[in-house]
């Protein structure tokens, strides 16, 4: 009797690379590939009516499924010989699946992405069984195969601390994301930027007070300090703000919303962005919290309780000075 294999990757573009070593150790299974297209396929669901006396906030984090498009997103199956996207559901695949595989990267962005899909389309029995892991450092046959015959597991170290990592990460920033959308959402009301699709968020507020320093700076030059280059206070040397795929959209989106102005090669605050940060406690200005965010989150659950001290003093804060105002 055939099974059926659920390999969970980036994209597509690797599946095709692990396709044939799973067809050639597993010749008579069915073998479905899930993608989590790096970002992956869920997003946080923030609560809604929430009113300012309810702040600050520390809440266990919720998911919604992204709204995505293209075939990427749809699980891909094998016909004659080529990955092809199939019109099933993802929990119609993980419905019928016999054996779980993760192939994402081995690091928390992968592992989170992995956690956050299982908890949402499988049962609590799958999330706390041993699953096979792949894990492999180039695209070559040999090394997939080599990666497949080792037979990591998720319940190996690597895996183990990776995921506490991402539950601290996915901690920090729901949280947040869910005070910044009040507390900061309405001090950006009063600046006249729209709030109704931003949300501040934690890289957000640290490249604003960046800029506000620097008074203008090339785009090419800020991206490159956000990638190993940021010095903060000068405390610590080479931190990173945001990932490969999220630092641009970061800086994007503040200039949507106006509060960054952008001529094409020079970035630096605009009006309302400087309006903004001159009515926030001062204390909102962490240039460091990059550096300090590294620190918890390689320290995972134990951080827990740091991290909601500093989400509950700062925006306690914020919260005090606005009702002042």
């Amino acid at each position: 009797m055939s099974k059926n294999i659920v390999i969970i990757t980036e994209k597509p573009e690797i599946s095709r690379h692990i396709l044939p070593v799973a067809v050639e150790l597993n010749p008579s299974s069915n073998i479905t590939f899930v993608h989590t297209l790096a970002i992956g396929l869920y997003d946080f669901k923030y609560p809604r009516n929430l009113k300012m006396h309810d702040f600050p906030i520390i809440l266990k984090p919720q998911w919604k499924p992204r709204n995505l498009e293209g075939n990427a997103c749809k699980p891909h199956q094998m016909i004659k010989g080529e990955l092809v996207a199939m019109n099933l559901t993802i929990q119609q695949v993980f419905a019928n699946a016999d054996k779980i595989i993760f192939a994402l990267p081995p690091d928390r962005t992968g592992i989170h992405a992995f956690q956050v899909l299982l908890s949402q389309c499988c049962s609590e029995v799958v999330l706390n069984q041993r699953i096979q892991a792949v894990v492999f450092h180039t695209l070559s046959a040999k090394d997939i195969k080599s990666a497949f015959e080792r037979n990591d597991s998720t319940e190996d170290a690597w895996f183990i601390n990776g995921y506490k990592e991402a539950e601290a990460k996915k901690h920090f920033d729901y949280n947040f994301n869910v005070n910044s959308a009040v507390i900061f959402g309405e001090v950006l009301t009063t600046v006249g930027v729209d709030r109704s699709k931003f949300i501040l968020s934690k890289y957000g507020l640290v490249i604003l007070y960046y800029l506000r320093s620097v008074k203008q700076i090339l785009d090419g030059e800020l991206l490159s300090r956000m990638c190993n280059k940021w010095v903060g206070t000068g405390k610590y040397q080479g931190g990173n703000v945001g990932s490969v795929i999220s630092r641009w959209e970061i800086i994007h989106q503040m200039i949507d919303v106006g509060l960054v102005k952008y001529d094409g090669r020079y970035l630096k605050l605009a009006e309302k962005g400087e309006l903004f940060l001159s009515k926030l406690h001062p204390d909102c200005c962490d240039l460091d919290l990059p550096f300090r965010l590294d620190l918890w989150f390689n320290e995972g659950l134990t951080s827990i309780p740091k991290i909601d001290k500093y989400i509950r003093t700062l925006f306690g804060k914020q919260k005090r000075l606005f009702n002042k105002i």
